[in-house]
């Protein structure tokens, strides 16, 4: 019943990044993803460990630059 809120952030590549779960089921219900800030945000509202892989891609229009990155969040009750 907590709010939580932490901040994927990307370096290199010409920003404007744009993230996305590589499985949109695997945050914590409760918590959402912002594509536009990769901002992990909300309530969650199970308790247990979710692991979850965030993909960001760059700006840049001829060859786009991704990266991804494993990550986990432990929820406790």
């Amino acid at each position: 019943g907590t709010p939580y809120a932490d901040q994927v952030i990307a370096g290199g590549g010409r920003p404007r990044y744009t993230y996305v779960l590589v499985d949109h089921r695997s945050l914590p219900p409760g918590l959402r993803l912002n594509p536009a800030t990769g901002l992990i945000s909300g309530t969650p509202r199970v308790s247990g460990t979710y692991a979850f892989t965030v993909e960001v891609t760059d700006s840049t229009t001829s060859a786009p630059q991704t990266a991804t990155q494993a990550l986990s969040i432990t929820v406790a009750s």
